[in-house]
């Protein structure tokens, strides 16, 4: 038996801290219910050890945006528990998940790492992760301290892989000077509107703030949207199936779902809600207020937006710090999404105002 009493409680340590914290260096996986990334227990590498006798626990992230938060809880995990040695590795994206997969087969794998909605069913399926819900009823963990349903996303069957240790917003980030010379004001984007039918206020604003080289906006019929100079909408890439940045925070508000209920094994991709919502996204880049995908994929979502080229940009929290620190030299600041014109279905997320 592996030391997962000590690791649970350092996961319940760093879940709690790092609870308001951002998610990840790439978009994170949109589930039934709101994202959360969680750190498993592989236990791999922890063997057991007599108490009072020295152990290190191998702890792996992607995020280098939070590896300073993580140090610092482990730190003070490791100051309480001087025979607990904790050591952080943090990689990047892409070599983080091929290093775990390749672990997992070597036997290599981290003790304790930072999972994903859309990773860890495959590890549970394959038996790679601990069940550590017997150690959380030991410990009498209270589940109620996560937001919502999160603790839930990451158990299944009496069985938990993870806890909770953050949450991903989304919103939109603005360009004040666009918005300014535009003459919307910070309320209007606020409370704009949208619906599958007619894009609602939200598409008349990206309009309005489209503007050509000849400094013609998207609602004059004299705009070129063959020459446009600032394109009132900047979303990232073609990205992954969940489209969590760039489509599913809209086609969410028609009533849309990726899934019908957790674990289903049918995708609605072939739902009209779903296409509808993807047709607006061309018909609008077609018409020159969103920047076409070939463009924002060779440019980058972000880096167009810190450019100057579009005055609106959706992304996530985790983005924040990237914003803040290094990013737009104009000013900005973020909005809530657009809300659903039905009232029936009134639906918003705005970012918390703290760093990545």
């Amino acid at each position: 038996m592996k030391k997962v009493s000590i690791l649970v409680t350092l996961l319940l340590i760093l879940g709690t801290v790092l609870s308001a914290c951002g998610g990840a260096a790439a978009p994170a996986a949109q589930a039934p219910a709101a994202d959360s990334g969680a750190a498993a227990d592989t236990g791999a590498a922890a063997s057991t050890a007599p108490s009072g006798d020295a152990v290190t626990i191998e702890y792996w992230l992607w995020d280098s945006n939070q590896l300073p938060a993580y140090q610092a809880c482990a730190d003070a995990f490791m100051a309480a528990n001087p025979n607990i040695k904790v050591n952080i590795t943090q990689s990047g994206w892409g070599d983080y998940w091929n290093n775990i997969q390749t672990g997992m087969v070597a036997g290599t794998a981290p003790d304790v790492f930072t999972d994903h909605l859309a990773k860890y069913p495959e590890f549970a399926a394959k038996e790679q992760l601990v069940d550590i819900q017997p150690y959380v009823d030991a410990d009498q963990v209270d589940l109620s301290v996560y937001l919502g349903q999160l603790a839930d996303l990451w158990a299944r069957d009496g069985k938990r892989f993870g806890l909770p240790k953050d949450w991903d917003t989304i919103a939109i980030v603005y360009n004040q000077d666009a918005l300014d010379a535009a003459g919307v004001t910070l309320d209007e984007l606020n409370s704009a509107t949208w619906d599958l039918e007619s894009g609602g206020t939200f598409q008349e604003l990206i309009a309005k703030l489209s503007v050509d080289e000849n400094g013609n906006n998207g609602l004059s019929p004299d705009f070129d949207p063959t020459k446009v100079k600032q394109y009132g909408l900047i979303i990232n890439g073609a990205g992954e199936g969940y489209g969590q940045t760039e489509w599913s925070w809209l086609a969410a508000t028609t009533g849309w779902r990726h899934i019908d209920e957790l674990y289903a094994t049918k995708y609605n991709y072939d739902d009209p809600r779903f296409t509808g919502t993807i047709q607006w996204y061309a018909d609008l880049m077609k018409k020159g207020f969103i920047m076409p995908l070939e463009q924002v994929t060779s440019l980058g979502g972000s880096a167009a937006f810190n450019s100057g080229l579009g005055a609106l940009h959706a992304n996530g929290s985790w983005m924040i710090g990237s914003f803040v620190n290094n990013g737009a030299t104009f000013p900005f600041g973020f909005a809530r999404l657009p809300r659903v014109r039905k009232a029936a279905r009134a639906c918003s997320t705005v970012l918390p105002t703290r760093s990545g």
